[in-house]
């Protein structure tokens, strides 16, 4: 799928979760992707988030989480995530809540529960 609207969007950063790295991690990733290495990415973990959700803004570009079933603890309830691995339930919904260009596109075994949440809220 991502193949086939990916030439609707003018960048599109694919990453695989599967090494579980964590949100600060790919945030970094992503900013210099998506800023065509033109910004710095902040320090702090918000400031990351904000400067990443105008790039969404700014330009259409698709965001693909690949195998983010790994941020999720094995043999637990579903949609409890690893320890240390909870931010990006909150860069999900963020990114579920805000207006922009951009499109978010997660490949997983198990569904976030973030995605539930978003989902009442919009009804």
């Amino acid at each position: 799928m991502a193949q086939d609207v990916a030439p609707y969007f003018e960048r599109v950063y694919w990453r695989s979760l599967r090494d579980a790295p964590p949100l600060s991690e790919w945030m970094v990733g992503a900013i210099g992707f998506l800023s065509d290495q033109q910004l710095v990415s902040p320090s702090a973990e918000s400031e990351r988030l904000t400067t990443l959700l105008q790039l969404l803004r700014e330009q259409r570009c698709m965001l693909v989480l690949d195998n983010s079933e790994t941020l999720f603890e094995p043999g637990q309830p579903e949609g409890r995530y690893r320890p240390g691995m909870d931010g990006y339930g909150r860069f999900l919904l963020a990114v579920g809540e805000s207006s922009h260009q951009g499109c978010l596109l997660l490949t997983s075994r198990e569904a976030p529960p973030e995605l539930a949440l978003l989902d009442t809220r919009a009804r």
